[in-house]
């Protein structure tokens, strides 16, 4: 993008603003996994315990961090998710048995919008250990339960709202996208 995404408008608010607001509505408690001189003014904010270790590296240190049992990671760059999606989703994820509740759209996983349990750390931990990064090695290690593409429309959410901002492009849709909504 040429710069960092969280800090990019959307509508009146920044992606950083619209994630924290979105986390703070839905969720007991919320923090934020980053730099704290950055990003403390958005909330409150856990350093990254293994920098530029990429989504593994911050799913690990928001676990580690967490005092609650089931955890929503939300990633700052999917700007068009919805309240009302994210509350009948957290309301399914509070009901599997299993260690994370992760969207498909398309043949895509969503982790960065997925809830995971607390005790996920310690695989997270033993990964990055071993020198892994990503997230699908995480998946390769624990049971997760995909939410495909049928219920996310019955929790009232769309394939649409998963649109991560990686581009220009993607930003302008992501504008259209919101102008057009209600």
């Amino acid at each position: 993008m040429g710069s960092d995404k969280a800090f990019l408008q959307l509508g009146d608010k920044t992606f950083i603003q619209r994630a924290c607001e979105l986390a703070e509505s839905v969720a007991d408690s919320f923090a934020i996994v980053g730099t704290p001189e950055k990003l403390s003014s958005f909330g409150p904010v856990i350093p990254d315990i293994h920098p530029n270790r990429g989504p593994l590296g911050g799913l690990y240190s928001a676990l580690s961090a967490s005092q609650t049992d089931l955890n929503l990671i939300l990633a700052v760059d999917l700007p068009l998710l919805t309240r009302d999606f994210l509350l009948s989703f957290r309301t399914l994820a509070d009901s599997e048995p299993v260690m994370a509740v992760v969207p498909r759209v398309g043949n895509r996983l969503q982790p960065l919008c997925a809830f995971y349990p607390r005790h996920g750390a310690t695989e997270a931990e033993r990964l990055l250990a071993s020198g892994l990064n990503k997230l699908e090695a995480f998946f390769e290690k624990i049971p997760f339960r995909v939410l495909e593409e049928d219920e996310i429309l019955r929790l009232g959410g769309s394939p649409e709202m998963f649109l991560n901002v990686n581009s220009p492009e993607d930003y302008e849709r992501a504008k259209r996208i919101l102008e057009q909504r209600p």
